[in-house]
Protein backbone atom coordinates (compact mmCIF):
# COMPACT_ATOMS: atom_id res chain seq x y z
CA UNK A 1 0.00 0.00 0.00
CA UNK A 2 1.19 3.59 -0.44
CA UNK A 3 1.47 5.61 2.24
CA UNK A 4 -0.31 9.18 2.40
CA UNK A 5 3.01 11.55 2.93
CA UNK A 6 3.86 15.62 3.06
CA UNK A 7 4.20 16.75 -0.51
CA UNK A 8 6.45 19.57 -1.65
CA UNK A 9 8.34 20.72 -4.39
CA UNK A 10 7.59 21.44 -7.80
CA UNK A 11 6.35 18.68 -10.09
CA UNK A 12 8.89 17.46 -12.76
CA UNK A 13 7.09 15.73 -16.00
CA UNK A 14 8.18 12.66 -17.37
CA UNK A 15 9.51 13.44 -20.47
CA UNK A 16 8.00 10.16 -22.10
CA UNK A 17 4.71 10.58 -20.75
CA UNK A 18 3.70 13.66 -23.25
CA UNK A 19 1.67 11.26 -25.78
CA UNK A 20 -0.94 10.53 -22.76
CA UNK A 21 -2.85 13.96 -21.83
CA UNK A 22 -5.49 11.92 -20.42
CA UNK A 23 -3.17 11.14 -17.72
CA UNK A 24 0.70 13.04 -17.59
CA UNK A 25 3.03 11.55 -15.40
CA UNK A 26 5.20 13.43 -12.73
CA UNK A 27 7.59 12.89 -10.32
CA UNK A 28 8.01 14.40 -6.89
CA UNK A 29 9.95 14.45 -3.59
CA UNK A 30 11.03 10.97 -5.20
CA UNK A 31 7.30 9.34 -5.93
CA UNK A 32 5.69 8.85 -8.56
CA UNK A 33 2.31 10.82 -9.89
CA UNK A 34 0.11 11.00 -12.24
CA UNK A 35 -2.60 13.93 -13.47
CA UNK A 36 -5.91 13.27 -14.81
CA UNK A 37 -8.10 14.74 -16.95
CA UNK A 38 -11.41 15.28 -16.55
CA UNK A 39 -12.50 12.16 -18.33
CA UNK A 40 -10.20 9.82 -17.42
CA UNK A 41 -10.76 11.01 -13.69
CA UNK A 42 -14.38 9.93 -14.43
CA UNK A 43 -13.37 6.73 -15.87
CA UNK A 44 -11.16 6.08 -12.71
CA UNK A 45 -14.11 6.50 -10.54
CA UNK A 46 -15.78 4.47 -12.48
CA UNK A 47 -13.37 1.47 -12.40
CA UNK A 48 -13.21 2.24 -8.78
CA UNK A 49 -16.91 2.36 -7.71
CA UNK A 50 -17.84 -0.94 -9.36
CA UNK A 51 -15.07 -2.78 -8.07
CA UNK A 52 -12.85 -3.69 -10.77
CA UNK A 53 -9.75 -1.69 -9.36
CA UNK A 54 -9.59 -3.39 -6.11
CA UNK A 55 -10.21 -6.83 -7.71
CA UNK A 56 -7.04 -5.93 -9.88
CA UNK A 57 -5.14 -5.20 -7.40
CA UNK A 58 -5.89 -8.20 -5.47
CA UNK A 59 -5.07 -10.37 -8.76
CA UNK A 60 -1.44 -8.82 -8.59
CA UNK A 61 -1.63 -7.39 -12.33
CA UNK A 62 -2.23 -3.65 -11.70
CA UNK A 63 0.39 -1.50 -10.49
CA UNK A 64 -1.07 -0.17 -6.70
CA UNK A 65 -2.59 3.24 -6.90
CA UNK A 66 -4.25 5.71 -4.69
CA UNK A 67 -6.30 9.03 -5.35
CA UNK A 68 -5.17 12.07 -3.28
CA UNK A 69 -7.11 13.49 -1.03
CA UNK A 70 -7.69 17.24 -2.01
CA UNK A 71 -5.94 18.62 0.91
CA UNK A 72 -2.77 16.45 -0.07
CA UNK A 73 -3.19 17.44 -4.16
CA UNK A 74 -2.77 21.40 -2.63
CA UNK A 75 0.39 21.41 -4.21
CA UNK A 76 -0.31 20.86 -7.43
CA UNK A 77 -3.18 22.90 -8.19
CA UNK A 78 -1.55 24.95 -10.98
CA UNK A 79 -1.61 21.46 -12.89
CA UNK A 80 -5.96 22.19 -13.84
CA UNK A 81 -6.63 18.03 -13.36
CA UNK A 82 -9.83 16.77 -11.91
CA UNK A 83 -7.38 14.19 -10.02
CA UNK A 84 -4.30 13.31 -9.19
CA UNK A 85 -3.08 9.15 -8.67
CA UNK A 86 -0.35 8.69 -6.98
CA UNK A 87 1.30 5.48 -8.31
CA UNK A 88 3.45 2.80 -6.28
CA UNK A 89 6.96 3.23 -7.38
CA UNK A 90 9.23 0.83 -9.75
CA UNK A 91 12.23 0.62 -8.28
CA UNK A 92 13.68 -0.19 -11.94
CA UNK A 93 12.27 1.00 -15.43
CA UNK A 94 13.01 -1.61 -18.07
CA UNK A 95 11.84 -1.50 -21.86
CA UNK A 96 10.50 -4.75 -23.91
CA UNK A 97 13.75 -4.45 -25.54
CA UNK A 98 15.81 -5.40 -23.08
CA UNK A 99 13.83 -8.28 -21.76
CA UNK A 100 14.48 -11.73 -22.22
CA UNK A 101 12.00 -13.70 -23.93
CA UNK A 102 10.18 -14.73 -20.80
CA UNK A 103 9.58 -11.71 -19.30
CA UNK A 104 8.61 -10.09 -22.74
CA UNK A 105 5.62 -13.22 -23.01
CA UNK A 106 5.00 -12.75 -19.10
CA UNK A 107 3.97 -9.43 -20.23
CA UNK A 108 1.94 -9.96 -22.73
CA UNK A 109 0.17 -12.40 -21.13
CA UNK A 110 0.24 -10.04 -18.11
CA UNK A 111 -1.63 -7.41 -20.57
CA UNK A 112 -4.31 -9.86 -22.06
CA UNK A 113 -5.15 -11.33 -18.33
CA UNK A 114 -5.84 -7.64 -16.99
CA UNK A 115 -7.67 -6.97 -20.81
CA UNK A 116 -9.80 -9.80 -19.75
CA UNK A 117 -10.24 -9.10 -16.24
CA UNK A 118 -11.73 -5.73 -17.02
CA UNK A 119 -14.12 -7.03 -19.26
CA UNK A 120 -16.07 -8.92 -16.60
CA UNK A 121 -16.90 -6.02 -15.04
CA UNK A 122 -17.30 -4.15 -18.94
CA UNK A 123 -14.04 -2.31 -19.11
CA UNK A 124 -11.25 -2.87 -22.08
CA UNK A 125 -8.11 -0.97 -22.95
CA UNK A 126 -7.50 1.27 -25.26
CA UNK A 127 -4.70 0.34 -26.38
CA UNK A 128 -1.79 -3.05 -26.66
CA UNK A 129 1.39 -0.92 -25.48
CA UNK A 130 4.66 -2.76 -24.17
CA UNK A 131 5.08 0.42 -21.98
CA UNK A 132 2.17 0.24 -20.37
CA UNK A 133 4.18 -2.88 -18.34
CA UNK A 134 7.00 -2.97 -15.58
CA UNK A 135 8.18 -5.43 -13.21
CA UNK A 136 8.39 -5.46 -10.00
CA UNK A 137 11.14 -8.27 -9.70
CA UNK A 138 9.92 -10.75 -12.51
CA UNK A 139 6.34 -9.92 -11.64
CA UNK A 140 4.81 -8.00 -14.49
CA UNK A 141 2.49 -4.96 -13.32
CA UNK A 142 0.37 -2.75 -15.27
CA UNK A 143 1.32 0.48 -15.18
CA UNK A 144 -1.02 2.91 -17.29
CA UNK A 145 -4.38 3.13 -15.65
CA UNK A 146 -6.13 5.78 -17.77
CA UNK A 147 -6.42 3.12 -20.12
CA UNK A 148 -8.44 1.34 -18.98
CA UNK A 149 -11.78 2.80 -20.10
CA UNK A 150 -15.23 1.80 -19.76
CA UNK A 151 -16.43 -0.58 -23.11
CA UNK A 152 -18.93 -0.01 -25.75
CA UNK A 153 -20.60 -2.53 -27.32
CA UNK A 154 -19.76 -3.66 -30.79
CA UNK A 155 -16.57 -1.49 -30.44
CA UNK A 156 -13.44 -2.57 -31.12
CA UNK A 157 -10.15 -3.23 -29.55
CA UNK A 158 -8.34 0.00 -30.93
CA UNK A 159 -4.94 -1.41 -29.83
CA UNK A 160 -4.86 -4.94 -31.44
CA UNK A 161 -2.36 -3.91 -34.10
CA UNK A 162 -0.15 -2.25 -31.26
CA UNK A 163 -0.35 -5.53 -29.50
CA UNK A 164 0.22 -7.58 -32.19
CA UNK A 165 3.22 -5.65 -33.30
CA UNK A 166 5.06 -4.46 -29.95
CA UNK A 167 4.20 -8.29 -28.18
CA UNK A 168 2.82 -11.09 -31.01
CA UNK A 169 5.38 -10.69 -33.47
CA UNK A 170 8.78 -9.93 -31.54
CA UNK A 171 7.51 -13.47 -29.57
CA UNK A 172 7.40 -15.26 -33.19
CA UNK A 173 10.62 -14.09 -33.91
CA UNK A 174 12.17 -15.61 -31.38
CA UNK A 175 9.85 -18.46 -31.09
CA UNK A 176 9.18 -19.62 -34.35
CA UNK A 177 12.55 -18.17 -36.79
CA UNK A 178 14.75 -17.72 -34.22
CA UNK A 179 16.05 -14.44 -34.01
CA UNK A 180 16.41 -12.16 -31.17
CA UNK A 181 13.54 -9.39 -31.10
CA UNK A 182 15.58 -7.31 -29.48
CA UNK A 183 17.48 -5.18 -32.19
CA UNK A 184 14.44 -5.06 -33.93
CA UNK A 185 12.12 -3.50 -30.83
CA UNK A 186 15.31 -1.13 -30.41
CA UNK A 187 15.64 0.08 -33.71
CA UNK A 188 11.61 0.56 -34.23
CA UNK A 189 10.47 1.29 -30.38
CA UNK A 190 7.00 0.68 -32.02
CA UNK A 191 6.81 -2.60 -32.61
CA UNK A 192 7.64 -4.98 -35.49
CA UNK A 193 6.05 -4.76 -38.58
CA UNK A 194 3.84 -7.80 -39.89
CA UNK A 195 4.14 -7.50 -42.92
CA UNK A 196 8.25 -8.78 -42.02
CA UNK A 197 6.88 -11.12 -39.80
CA UNK A 198 4.70 -12.91 -42.07
CA UNK A 199 7.31 -12.99 -45.03
CA UNK A 200 9.68 -14.33 -42.48
CA UNK A 201 7.64 -16.85 -40.63
CA UNK A 202 8.11 -20.79 -42.06
CA UNK A 203 5.09 -22.41 -44.30
CA UNK A 204 4.10 -24.82 -41.73
CA UNK A 205 3.30 -22.53 -39.40
CA UNK A 206 1.30 -20.57 -41.87
CA UNK A 207 -1.57 -23.75 -41.02
CA UNK A 208 -1.27 -22.42 -37.16
CA UNK A 209 -4.94 -20.93 -36.78
CA UNK A 210 -3.82 -18.13 -34.14
CA UNK A 211 -0.94 -17.31 -36.34
CA UNK A 212 -2.88 -17.57 -39.09
CA UNK A 213 -5.09 -14.94 -38.27
CA UNK A 214 -3.03 -12.69 -35.84
CA UNK A 215 -0.20 -12.73 -38.43
CA UNK A 216 -1.05 -13.71 -41.58
CA UNK A 217 -4.19 -12.44 -41.68
CA UNK A 218 -4.04 -9.40 -40.06
CA UNK A 219 -1.11 -8.56 -42.34
CA UNK A 220 -3.67 -9.17 -45.56
CA UNK A 221 -6.19 -6.67 -43.85
CA UNK A 222 -3.52 -3.83 -43.18
CA UNK A 223 -2.15 -3.93 -46.66
CA UNK A 224 -5.85 -4.62 -48.16
CA UNK A 225 -6.99 -1.50 -46.83
CA UNK A 226 -4.03 0.59 -46.79
CA UNK A 227 -4.37 -0.03 -51.20
CA UNK A 228 -7.76 1.26 -50.98
CA UNK A 229 -6.95 4.50 -49.64
CA UNK A 230 -9.66 4.23 -46.47
CA UNK A 231 -8.60 5.60 -44.02
CA UNK A 232 -9.76 3.32 -41.41
CA UNK A 233 -7.00 0.72 -39.96
CA UNK A 234 -7.05 -2.98 -40.39
CA UNK A 235 -7.66 -3.96 -36.64
CA UNK A 236 -10.74 -1.90 -36.07
CA UNK A 237 -12.27 -3.67 -39.08
CA UNK A 238 -10.96 -7.08 -37.97
CA UNK A 239 -12.20 -6.45 -34.49
CA UNK A 240 -15.32 -4.69 -35.59
CA UNK A 241 -19.18 -5.10 -33.92
CA UNK A 242 -17.11 -6.67 -31.00
CA UNK A 243 -19.96 -7.13 -28.49
CA UNK A 244 -18.15 -7.80 -24.81
CA UNK A 245 -18.51 -11.98 -25.06
CA UNK A 246 -16.94 -12.15 -28.69
CA UNK A 247 -13.93 -9.40 -27.64
CA UNK A 248 -12.92 -11.93 -24.55
CA UNK A 249 -12.93 -14.89 -26.67
CA UNK A 250 -10.82 -13.27 -29.37
CA UNK A 251 -8.45 -12.05 -26.43
CA UNK A 252 -8.55 -15.49 -25.04
CA UNK A 253 -7.28 -16.71 -28.59
CA UNK A 254 -4.55 -14.43 -28.81
CA UNK A 255 -3.48 -15.29 -25.39
CA UNK A 256 -3.56 -19.34 -26.49
CA UNK A 257 -1.03 -18.31 -28.96
CA UNK A 258 1.08 -15.97 -26.78
CA UNK A 259 0.83 -18.96 -24.07
CA UNK A 260 2.02 -21.63 -26.76
CA UNK A 261 5.36 -20.26 -27.71
CA UNK A 262 8.63 -21.08 -26.53
CA UNK A 263 11.73 -19.84 -27.13
CA UNK A 264 13.47 -21.70 -29.93
CA UNK A 265 16.61 -23.78 -28.84
CA UNK A 266 19.55 -23.89 -30.85
CA UNK A 267 22.00 -25.51 -28.59
CA UNK A 268 23.62 -24.67 -25.35
CA UNK A 269 24.54 -20.89 -25.04
CA UNK A 270 28.03 -19.91 -23.99
CA UNK A 271 27.57 -18.44 -20.89
CA UNK A 272 23.91 -20.00 -19.57
CA UNK A 273 25.52 -22.79 -17.98
CA UNK A 274 28.26 -21.24 -16.83
CA UNK A 275 28.15 -21.59 -13.22
CA UNK A 276 28.44 -25.75 -13.70
CA UNK A 277 31.51 -25.55 -15.96
CA UNK A 278 34.29 -25.71 -13.37
CA UNK A 279 35.98 -22.94 -13.57
CA UNK A 280 36.40 -22.51 -9.35
CA UNK A 281 37.38 -25.50 -7.70
CA UNK A 282 34.53 -26.25 -4.52
CA UNK A 283 36.66 -23.71 -2.41
CA UNK A 284 37.46 -21.14 -4.54
CA UNK A 285 33.80 -21.06 -5.09
CA UNK A 286 32.74 -20.94 -1.72
CA UNK A 287 35.31 -18.30 -1.26
CA UNK A 288 34.05 -16.03 -3.60
CA UNK A 289 30.52 -16.29 -2.69
CA UNK A 290 31.30 -15.71 0.87
CA UNK A 291 33.38 -12.18 -0.34
CA UNK A 292 30.37 -10.94 -2.16
CA UNK A 293 28.05 -11.87 0.70
CA UNK A 294 30.36 -10.09 2.98
CA UNK A 295 30.45 -7.11 0.97
CA UNK A 296 26.99 -6.90 0.22
CA UNK A 297 26.33 -7.43 4.56
CA UNK A 298 28.22 -4.16 5.03
CA UNK A 299 26.38 -2.21 2.77
CA UNK A 300 22.75 -3.64 2.96
CA UNK A 301 22.26 -1.57 -0.79
CA UNK A 302 17.99 -0.50 -1.40
CA UNK A 303 19.45 -1.30 -5.01
CA UNK A 304 22.42 -3.64 -5.89
CA UNK A 305 23.22 -3.88 -10.04
CA UNK A 306 24.37 -7.31 -11.12
CA UNK A 307 26.74 -6.96 -14.06
CA UNK A 308 27.31 -9.81 -16.03
CA UNK A 309 24.38 -11.36 -13.53
CA UNK A 310 24.54 -14.76 -16.06
CA UNK A 311 22.31 -16.92 -14.22
CA UNK A 312 21.53 -14.84 -11.30
CA UNK A 313 23.52 -17.32 -8.69
CA UNK A 314 25.41 -13.98 -7.07
CA UNK A 315 22.20 -12.46 -7.14
CA UNK A 316 20.45 -14.75 -4.87
CA UNK A 317 23.78 -14.41 -2.64
CA UNK A 318 23.77 -10.78 -2.57
CA UNK A 319 19.38 -10.79 -1.56
CA UNK A 320 20.09 -13.59 0.50
CA UNK A 321 23.16 -11.20 2.29
CA UNK A 322 20.80 -8.26 2.36
CA UNK A 323 20.27 -6.22 -0.71
CA UNK A 324 16.36 -5.11 -0.90
CA UNK A 325 16.51 -5.71 -4.82
CA UNK A 326 18.60 -6.79 -7.81
CA UNK A 327 18.83 -5.50 -11.46
CA UNK A 328 20.88 -7.80 -13.63
CA UNK A 329 22.65 -7.24 -16.82
CA UNK A 330 23.72 -9.45 -19.38
CA UNK A 331 24.35 -10.49 -23.07
CA UNK A 332 23.58 -13.80 -22.89
CA UNK A 333 19.75 -14.56 -23.26
CA UNK A 334 19.62 -18.16 -22.19
CA UNK A 335 21.35 -17.50 -19.56
CA UNK A 336 19.16 -14.91 -18.17
CA UNK A 337 15.63 -16.58 -19.06
CA UNK A 338 17.46 -19.47 -16.40
CA UNK A 339 17.63 -16.09 -14.35
CA UNK A 340 13.68 -15.14 -14.75
CA UNK A 341 13.13 -19.19 -13.73
CA UNK A 342 15.31 -18.98 -10.74
CA UNK A 343 14.18 -15.68 -9.72
CA UNK A 344 10.41 -17.68 -9.83
CA UNK A 345 11.41 -20.95 -8.27
CA UNK A 346 12.68 -18.93 -5.40
CA UNK A 347 10.87 -16.02 -5.26
CA UNK A 348 13.55 -12.98 -5.47
CA UNK A 349 13.25 -9.95 -5.99
CA UNK A 350 15.82 -9.79 -9.03
CA UNK A 351 14.99 -8.81 -12.58
CA UNK A 352 17.20 -9.99 -15.26
CA UNK A 353 17.78 -7.89 -18.16
CA UNK A 354 19.59 -8.01 -21.38
CA UNK A 355 22.19 -5.81 -21.30
CA UNK A 356 25.23 -5.23 -23.68
CA UNK A 357 27.95 -2.92 -21.95
CA UNK A 358 29.58 -1.99 -25.24
CA UNK A 359 26.43 -0.89 -26.78
CA UNK A 360 23.76 -0.17 -24.18
CA UNK A 361 20.11 1.19 -24.88
CA UNK A 362 20.63 4.66 -25.68
CA UNK A 363 18.58 7.71 -25.10
CA UNK A 364 15.29 7.11 -27.95
CA UNK A 365 12.16 8.49 -29.38
CA UNK A 366 10.90 11.86 -29.78
CA UNK A 367 14.13 14.50 -29.33
CA UNK A 368 16.01 11.51 -27.70
CA UNK A 369 13.85 11.95 -24.47
CA UNK A 370 10.99 9.99 -24.71
CA UNK A 371 12.81 6.51 -23.59
CA UNK A 372 16.31 7.21 -21.63
CA UNK A 373 18.98 5.02 -21.74
CA UNK A 374 19.12 1.97 -19.60
CA UNK A 375 22.04 3.49 -17.40
CA UNK A 376 20.73 7.14 -16.86
CA UNK A 377 16.62 5.55 -15.99
CA UNK A 378 17.86 4.40 -12.16
CA UNK A 379 21.01 4.53 -10.14
CA UNK A 380 22.49 1.16 -7.88
CA UNK A 381 23.65 2.05 -4.41
CA UNK A 382 25.85 -1.38 -4.82
CA UNK A 383 27.41 -3.12 -7.63
CA UNK A 384 28.54 -6.32 -8.62
CA UNK A 385 31.21 -6.68 -11.16
CA UNK A 386 32.35 -10.84 -11.48
CA UNK A 387 34.19 -11.86 -14.68
CA UNK A 388 33.35 -9.15 -16.85
CA UNK A 389 36.15 -6.74 -17.31
CA UNK A 390 38.58 -8.79 -19.18
CA UNK A 391 35.37 -9.52 -21.47
CA UNK A 392 34.98 -5.52 -21.96
CA UNK A 393 38.86 -4.64 -22.26
CA UNK A 394 39.69 -8.05 -24.42
CA UNK A 395 36.62 -8.48 -26.03
CA UNK A 396 35.75 -4.91 -26.52
CA UNK A 397 38.68 -3.27 -26.90
CA UNK A 398 38.19 -0.78 -24.27
CA UNK A 399 41.46 0.63 -22.69
CA UNK A 400 41.24 -1.04 -18.74
CA UNK A 401 41.42 2.40 -17.49
CA UNK A 402 37.84 3.35 -19.46
CA UNK A 403 36.39 0.21 -17.99
CA UNK A 404 37.18 0.64 -14.56
CA UNK A 405 35.98 3.89 -14.31
CA UNK A 406 32.90 2.91 -16.16
CA UNK A 407 32.51 0.24 -13.75
CA UNK A 408 32.97 2.01 -10.00
CA UNK A 409 30.93 5.11 -11.39
CA UNK A 410 27.76 2.95 -11.30
CA UNK A 411 27.34 2.77 -7.62
CA UNK A 412 29.15 4.31 -4.74
CA UNK A 413 30.42 0.71 -3.77
CA UNK A 414 30.68 -2.73 -4.69
CA UNK A 415 32.64 -5.76 -6.10
CA UNK A 416 34.64 -6.32 -8.69
CA UNK A 417 36.99 -9.26 -10.21
CA UNK A 418 40.14 -8.75 -12.33
CA UNK A 419 41.21 -12.06 -13.89
CA UNK A 420 44.56 -12.31 -14.87
CA UNK A 421 46.54 -13.63 -17.59
CA UNK A 422 47.41 -16.41 -16.30
CA UNK A 423 43.45 -17.23 -16.62
CA UNK A 424 42.56 -19.89 -19.03
CA UNK A 425 39.34 -17.72 -20.27
CA UNK A 426 41.35 -14.30 -20.74
CA UNK A 427 44.43 -16.57 -22.57
CA UNK A 428 41.75 -17.78 -24.78
CA UNK A 429 40.07 -14.67 -25.52
CA UNK A 430 43.67 -13.79 -26.38
CA UNK A 431 44.98 -16.37 -28.49
CA UNK A 432 43.46 -15.14 -32.14
CA UNK A 433 44.35 -11.73 -31.76
CA UNK A 434 46.79 -8.83 -31.16
CA UNK A 435 48.00 -8.32 -27.94
CA UNK A 436 48.24 -4.74 -27.17
CA UNK A 437 47.21 -4.72 -24.27
CA UNK A 438 50.17 -3.59 -22.12
CA UNK A 439 48.64 -2.63 -19.04
CA UNK A 440 46.02 -5.16 -18.29
CA UNK A 441 48.34 -6.88 -15.66
CA UNK A 442 47.14 -6.44 -11.61
CA UNK A 443 49.71 -3.49 -10.97
CA UNK A 444 48.17 -1.20 -13.61
CA UNK A 445 44.46 -2.63 -12.31
CA UNK A 446 44.59 -1.49 -9.03
CA UNK A 447 46.35 2.32 -9.84
CA UNK A 448 43.67 2.69 -12.24
CA UNK A 449 40.88 1.57 -9.23
CA UNK A 450 43.04 3.95 -6.80
CA UNK A 451 42.15 6.73 -9.07
CA UNK A 452 38.63 6.35 -8.45
CA UNK A 453 38.01 4.12 -5.25
CA UNK A 454 39.06 2.63 -2.11
CA UNK A 455 40.37 -0.31 -1.94
CA UNK A 456 38.52 -1.91 1.05
CA UNK A 457 38.91 -5.65 1.06
CA UNK A 458 41.03 -8.13 -1.88
CA UNK A 459 41.46 -11.75 -1.89
CA UNK A 460 43.02 -14.28 -4.57
CA UNK A 461 41.62 -16.92 -5.66
CA UNK A 462 42.07 -20.19 -7.93
CA UNK A 463 46.07 -19.59 -7.60
CA UNK A 464 46.28 -16.42 -7.79
CA UNK A 465 44.69 -16.43 -11.51
CA UNK A 466 41.42 -14.20 -10.10
CA UNK A 467 41.49 -11.59 -7.99
CA UNK A 468 38.49 -9.82 -5.66
CA UNK A 469 38.03 -6.38 -4.69
CA UNK A 470 36.01 -4.75 -2.58
CA UNK A 471 35.66 -0.74 -3.01
CA UNK A 472 34.17 2.18 -1.87
CA UNK A 473 33.91 5.62 -4.23
CA UNK A 474 36.17 8.51 -3.49
CA UNK A 475 34.16 11.59 -2.86
CA UNK A 476 37.58 13.70 -4.02
CA UNK A 477 38.56 13.80 -7.49
CA UNK A 478 40.73 11.13 -9.30
CA UNK A 479 44.76 11.31 -8.98
CA UNK A 480 46.41 11.22 -12.60
CA UNK A 481 49.04 8.18 -12.84
CA UNK A 482 52.16 9.51 -15.86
Amino acid sequence: MIDSQFIDGEPQFDSGSFRDPAGRVFFANGRVFRSLSDVAGRNFESLNSAGCYDRLIAEGILLPTRSLKPDEAGPFAELDASMILEHEKIRHISYAYEWPFSLLKRAALAHLDLHISCLKDGFTLVDGNTYNVQFSGVSPKFIDTPSIVPHKEGEAWFGYAQFCEQFVAPLILSADIGVPFHPWLRGSPNGVPLEYVSKLLPLRKHFSFNRLVHIVLHNRMQKKYAAHGENVRADRRISRAMTKERLSSFLLSLRHLVDSMKIAQSGQTEWENYENLGHYGGADQQEKMAFVAHAVEQKSPDILWDIGCNTGQFAQIALAAGAKSVVGFDVDLGALDIAVERATQKSLNFLPLYFDALNPSPNQGWAERERSGIISRSSADMIVALAVIHHIVISGDIPLRQAIEWIVGRAKSGVIEFVTRDDPMVKRLLANREDHFDDYNVSAFEAYMSDHCEIVKRAVIQGGDRILYSFETKKAGPRHHG
